[in-house]
């Protein structure tokens, strides 16, 4: 039917039509190659975005990961003072526990090693390796130096060695 109308139309409106129609494809062909472009780069884009979130995921896996390893590490650090406070406590204890005793004995030996060298008369030379000293009289009358090698003679021979001097 359109064929009977053909030949009355002028051929300015073919030039138009044809124009437009070209136009208008040209229009849909270029939007739809854009359209395709676009959805290509989205597509491009959502396969790099998709991996760096898969990458992201796995970076914050393994920094919990981590962080729980950290923690763990804290705890077993703070653990592990806690028990050296409570040891360094109990030596300091002792410590002053040992201390007490001892400052209680000090007087005692004191007391003993001045009865024994008022009995014994003996001035003790505590810098020498040896048993080695001064044998004094009440008096004051005679001195008798003494130097005994004890890796010479036996504890029992040295003891009765000093009372035979004292005699």
């Amino acid at each position: 039917m359109l064929s009977l109308f053909l030949p009355l139309l002028p051929s300015s409106f073919f030039r138009f039509f044809f124009l437009r129609t070209r136009t208008l494809l040209g229009i849909d062909l270029t939007r739809a190659i854009a359209e395709g472009a676009e959805k290509s780069i989205s597509d491009d884009f959502s396969d790099i975005h998709a991996q760096r979130i898969h990458a992201l995921d796995l970076q914050k896996v393994q920094a919990a990961e981590r962080i729980a390893q950290l923690r763990d590490d804290e705890r077993r650090a703070l653990g592990a003072i806690e028990n050296l406070r409570a040891e360094c406590d109990r030596v300091i204890s002792e410590k002053s526990d040992l201390e007490e005793e001892e400052d209680a004995g000090v007087p005692i030996m004191k007391y003993a090693l001045s009865l024994y060298a008022l009995i014994s008369n003996i001035v003790w030379d505590y810098n020498s390796q040896n048993v080695k000293g001064i044998m004094t009289s009440p008096d004051g009358d005679l001195t008798k130096p003494f130097d005994i090698d004890p890796s010479q003679i036996t504890s029992f021979n040295l003891t009765n060695d000093l009372w035979e001097m004292m005699d």
